[in-house]
């Protein structure tokens, strides 16, 4: 392991870095980037991508807050906000696959900075928007516009991480929540439990049932009404897996203009994405996130649908 302690830098000496971590130190906050060093980001987390830096042995910096001589602060191209299981991860792939963006994955850094109570709200602010800044410069340097992909329960705090972005804009990619629910119930998602939603998304005692399934149909309710208030105040865009994964791409372009992205007039890596044959449009195979998808048959998920329903109208799909 490559550390050095850097007393004073400036963000020309950081062009490859990449903030992985910080700590606090007898009162001192210190940041600690890891070089990318030509490394491809395209891992579904972008932590899968940090520790395979650290297997490298990549060289890293740990740099005092204070010592940071930075420039205008940079602002990311898009934001991807999203429900559970509803082809996030595709849709980065796509976006990436134009070579015109460099998609961060859903920063554990970032969330640590959100959960974290031993520093204030100012400097969490301040730290956030600063670790987005080094992203954005990264993508800067390899001439692409950056786009930052939250976790699904981001969007339950969805104020929180847009509020200092409030011109970028922002996507919400959704799904119909009797699938989501039937992929989350089958494979459950780690952040679904109590533990981990108490601690980093400050969610009440109140919307955490101990039933898995009525937790799960809560949170996604829960998260539904956040975005239809944040969207009456902050219009973004709405985006549907089930349109997202046609042939024609129509929802894809729709987004790509929308983040002000033009994507390459061939369309073939976009289309092997999909598992679509480039020259036939035919379907070469199901993608993994189709095979699970299940009818409604319960009366819960048909409100989810109903909630669906109702987020179509609200949000003008």
């Amino acid at each position: 392991m490559r550390i050095k302690s850097i007393n004073s830098c400036s963000e020309n000496d950081l062009w490859d870095y990449i903030p992985r971590d910080y700590l606090v130190f007898k009162g001192q906050l210190f940041i600690d980037f890891i070089r990318i060093n030509m490394q491809a980001v395209d891992e579904p987390f972008l932590f899968q991508t940090e520790n395979k830096l650290i297997e490298l042995n990549a060289e890293r910096k740990l740099i005092a807050f204070q010592n940071l001589q930075l420039k205008k602060l940079l602002k990311p191209a898009g934001l991807i906000f999203h429900s559970a299981r509803c082809g996030s991860t595709l849709l980065c792939n796509m976006l990436q696959s134009t070579e015109k963006c460099l998609v961060i994955r859903e920063s554990g850094l970032i969330n640590k900075i959100f959960a974290d109570t031993l520093i204030d709200e100012d400097c969490r602010k301040w730290l956030y928007q600063l670790v987005v800044h080094f992203y954005c410069l990264y993508a800067l340097k390899e001439k692409k516009a950056c786009i930052i992909k939250f976790t699904s329960h981001s969007s339950l705090n969805i104020s929180w991480f847009h509020k200092p972005y409030a011109k970028v804009p922002w996507v919400y990619l959704l799904r119909k929540p009797e699938d989501v629910i039937h992929s989350l119930t089958s494979k459950p998602a780690g952040w679904c439990s109590n533990k981990v939603l108490k601690k980093s998304f400050r969610l009440k005692h109140e919307i955490l049932p101990y039933n898995k399934l009525k937790q799960i149909e809560l949170l996604l309710t829960h998260q539904y009404q956040m975005i239809i208030d944040y969207f009456q105040q902050f219009k973004g865009l709405i985006a549907e897996y089930e349109k997202l994964v046609l042939s024609d791409l129509e929802a894809f372009n729709q987004i790509t203009r929308w983040f002000n992205v033009k994507p390459n007039d061939d369309n073939k890596r976009i289309l092997q994405c999909l598992s679509f044959n480039a020259k036939t449009g035919e379907k070469m195979c199901l993608y993994p996130i189709d095979v699970n998808n299940q009818k409604d048959n319960s009366e819960n998920q048909k409100e989810r649908a109903l909630c669906y329903e109702y987020y179509q109208k609200v949000c003008c799909l």
